[in-house]
């Protein structure tokens, strides 16, 4: 056995033994097995001893086994659509990464001559790229997809101080900034689909924000942070050293098929805003607005979408955009770690172990709105730089739903907090995958990635908890 799965077995027969002697009489039996069982998955993902998909089917396996669910109510969140949403998604990031498309967006917004001035607009213009990219990619991809460019850029520079000093904030910029970026739409990180799908199964009364909704909520909060975060970053490493303009060329043209993917990608986006935009252009009772509330779920066009990437060939005499070994290569762990995380929220709320949680809560702490937004959103923050941004919201975002409800504060904005807090994994290179990518390249030092985390952390926590509290006073996008 590996030294993880050692770490791992330990703090589960610790746990166990704990927990049994802690948990008192007052917990129903089927929330005391629930508590003793879902410890063993919760160390699982800490210590990633095994795949974090695997650790999570051993949530409704245990569930059913121990008598806390039925089998549909176990086993049913693994097929909600929210799922659904995040598959077709990943199979249209598969194709703009097959193809190129993502690559050649990147290039060209860093390839823009307004990012060619300085190290101020480059560094700008990377982490830009990598902001927008990750709003639809994961994280993960779109740190892989730019450190090429940011290698490429470097190349430029001549050996010595200055190319030293521009892959550090380069670097972290594309980390950050796909951290970032990924919060500002519903699909961009896992952590926003799990809010969306707990929202709709823990507080069906609390109004769940469409696509246009989060993207108004969430957009002007992440970009003043990665705004903030550049200028940070910018001042510790290349105020002061002397530049030489680089000026890089758009990179290849993009081929038949990355042009077809691309427009394919566009009409989705059209389709997630559509219903949106027409919310607001049309009357209350007009029959495309009333056909989009009820038969045109988000989850319909990625997966559309996707249907159609099967179909259309990439070219002539060659095959469709997307084929059936693209399917093996989307992010199944992710989809799995996703379903598990539903099931163990709904378990949860049934066994009504998360009332007894924050019964335990209402002593120590005056839950009011502001003390609870900020806790909330601090647990996220400093939490996922520990462990996995989608196994912090599977054991966060069910608790603070309860603690809105039990407290009768405003569910979104607390949810809104805490999801945005889990993907703010900037301090360590096991944080998130795009941190190990750029902390992998060798241009960074640990206590780089450490001291530049522990600032952008506490932006991210001014800036999401304040952003928040005004939103709500202004009643912003309904919130």
């Amino acid at each position: 056995m590996k030294r993880r799965g050692w770490l791992a077995l330990g703090f589960i027969v610790v746990g166990e033994a704990a927990l049994a002697t802690w948990v008192g009489p007052a917990l129903t039996p089927p929330a005391r097995r629930l508590l003793l069982w879902a410890w063993v998955p919760l160390v699982l993902w800490l210590t990633e001893a095994v795949p974090l998909g695997v650790a999570a089917l051993l949530i409704p396996v245990g569930g059913v086994v121990l008598g806390v669910a039925s089998e549909r109510e176990a086993f049913g969140p693994f097929a909600d659509p929210v799922i659904f949403l995040f598959l077709g998604s990943f199979l249209v990031a598969r194709a703009l990464e097959k193809h190129g498309a993502a690559a050649w967006m990147a290039g060209r917004v860093v390839a823009l001559r307004f990012f060619a001035g300085g190290p101020y607009r480059m560094t700008l213009g990377i982490g830009l790229a990598a902001f927008g990219l990750s709003m639809w990619l994961s994280n993960t991809a779109t740190a892989a997809t730019l450190l090429p460019v940011v290698a490429a850029l470097g190349q430029h520079l001549p050996d010595g101080t200055l190319r030293r000093q521009f892959y550090k904030p380069a670097l972290l910029l594309v980390a950050y900034g796909a951290s970032i970026g990924g919060t500002a739409t519903p699909i961009g990180t896992p952590p926003n689909l799990i809010a969306l799908g707990l929202l709709e199964r823990l507080a069906p009364e609390a109004p769940r924000p469409s696509f246009v909704a989060w993207v108004g909520m969430a957009l002007p909060i992440a970009l003043t942070l990665f705004l903030l975060v550049h200028a940070w970053l910018y001042v510790r490493w290349l105020r002061h050293v002397p530049w030489e303009e680089v000026r890089p060329g758009a990179g290849e043209a993009l081929s038949v098929a990355g042009r077809r993917v691309l427009g394919v990608f566009a009409i989705l986006v059209v389709l997630w805003f559509l219903p949106g935009i027409l919310q607001w252009a049309l009357p209350e009772a007009h029959p495309l607005r009333v056909f989009l509330a009820s038969r045109w779920p988000e989850s319909i066009p990625p997966v559309l979408i996707a249907i159609l990437l099967f179909l259309i060939s990439a070219g002539p005499g060659q095959g469709p955009l997307l084929e059936r070994a693209d399917i093996t290569r989307i992010d199944w762990d992710t989809l799995l770690l996703f379903g598990g995380g539903l099931s163990l929220g709904t378990m949860l709320h049934r066994t009504g172990l998360l009332n007894q949680v924050v019964g335990a809560l209402t002593g120590p702490i005056p839950w009011t709105w502001g003390v609870a937004l900020l806790i909330s959103t601090a647990l996220g923050v400093f939490l996922t730089d520990l462990m996995s941004n989608t196994a912090s919201a599977n054991l966060l975002i069910p608790l603070v739903i309860t603690l809105a409800r039990t407290f009768h504060l405003p569910v979104v904005p607390l949810v809104m907090g805490t999801t945005l807090g889990t993907s703010m994994a900037f301090l360590l290179p096991v944080s998130t995958p795009p941190n190990a990518i750029v902390f992998g390249t060798g241009h960074l030092r640990l206590r780089d990635m450490v001291g530049a985390g522990v600032v952008a952390d506490l932006l991210s926590l001014l800036l999401i908890t304040g952003g928040l509290i005004l939103m709500h006073r202004w009643g912003w996008m309904g919130l």
